[in-house]
């Protein structure tokens, strides 16, 4: 046992050791001060709009719908709270597995556009920069199978079906005014094809580019209307927009598709100006007096459907959507015609320079049809 005077020794060793700690301690440098100063004012508080580098963030990873509206607003307010500045969206698009040439979006899983649009300007609100990351699941890998190592039968299929999935998230992220878009996430397998890396991203780039020239065509088009009210007269160049002037507002360089086109363009026309003014003349000439009739019948319900929607802003989604519709109440036959007639009236708009892609290359006839 232990006597009382090494119990007292052992408390005045252990006292001297912490008085030493303290008084011998190294002093705090101006930087460590300040450095603490930052973080206790910051915890809690509305984080400061910042900008460029570093992002000071946390990711999220969006797979529960059902969240979109409670639980992920929560995160964000808890992500404010710990002194974050940005937030990482990371969204899913799936594969079947790694041999499969197709991608596609399980909306079970997967926020719609208007949830995660909704997502997105509740982080805003809360002075969060935003970073989305789409990325690929597989649904029933084989083996070891992940994305970093896919291996699709049909490269082509592929590049082209990944591209709509970032087609879809880059109008999002436009739309709602994303910080960054991520492009590519671990698809290691891909690191090679740098063509096709180079006309993903720069597709992606141009969707920046045209919604930009969208909303400054919009404003001119507006501008130049009520000019003519004004004067009591309607302006046949209501619609023209000048492409120098347009992206040398914008300080930024034409995307490559657009260089060549003539500089004065009608980048603002609607659809049922282009169906009515170019489209339906161009078909007259080939249409025979018996289906003519019927022909425009059908092309009247995409007039009636998208006629006051600008022509180069019509997404594929709203388009398949319209398909969805027309095969709850009309018959296959009519269905099956307005993918055709949507595809060629867009084929030619594509022709003509007015539109960047044609949104209805791909539409499907709905299995209900």
């Amino acid at each position: 046992m232990i006597g009382r005077g090494g119990l007292i020794a052992a408390l005045l060793i252990y006292l001297g050791v912490s008085v030493g700690c303290v008084l011998f301690a190294p002093p705090e440098s101006k930087t460590d001060i300040a450095q603490r100063a930052v973080r206790v004012q910051h915890v809690g508080s509305r984080p400061t709009r910042v900008a460029g580098l570093p992002f000071r963030g946390v990711a999220m990873q969006l797979q529960r719908v059902d969240f979109m509206d409670s639980e992920y607003q929560k995160s964000i307010d808890e992500i404010v709270d710990v002194g974050a500045d940005t937030v990482l969206f990371v969204v899913d698009s799936r594969m079947e597995n790694g041999s499969s040439s197709r991608i596609y979006l399980d909306m079970r899983f997967t926020p719609n556009p208007q949830q995660l649009g909704g997502l997105i300007d509740y982080a805003k609100s809360k002075n969060l920069r935003v970073v989305l990351m789409p990325i690929v699941l597989l649904d029933n890998p084989r083996g070891m199978e992940w994305r970093g190592t896919i291996k699709p039968e049909d490269w082509n299929d592929w590049w082209q079906s990944y591209r709509g999935v970032l087609y879809h998230y880059s109008w999002i992220a436009e739309k709602h005014k994303v910080d960054v878009l991520v492009v590519g996430s671990e698809l290691v397998s891909t690191e090679t094809k740098l063509e096709e890396w180079r006309q993903t991203i720069d597709e992606v780039r141009q969707i920046r580019h045209q919604e930009a020239a969208r909303q400054i065509a919009e404003l001119v088009r507006v501008e130049k209307r009520l000019a003519a009210r004004g004067a009591g007269s309607a302006s046949d160049g209501a619609n023209v927009v000048d492409l120098d002037a347009l992206f040398a507002a914008l300080r930024v360089e034409p995307p490559r598709i657009l260089q060549p086109v003539v500089t004065r363009q009608k980048l603002a026309c609607l659809v049922e100006q282009f169906i009515e003014g170019v489209y339906l003349p161009f078909c007259r000439r080939s249409w025979k007096e018996s289906t003519a009739g019927t022909s425009e019948q059908i092309v009247n319900h995409i007039v009636l459907t998208f006629g006051r929607v600008l022509l180069h802003a019509v997404p594929r989604e709203d388009s398949q959507e319209f398909l969805d519709r027309k095969a709850l109440e009309s018959g296959s036959s009519v269905v099956k015609h307005l993918r055709w007639f949507l595809n060629g009236i867009f084929k030619l708009a594509l022709s003509d320079g007015l539109v960047l892609h044609n949104p209805a290359a791909e539409l499907r006839i709905p299995r209900k049809c």
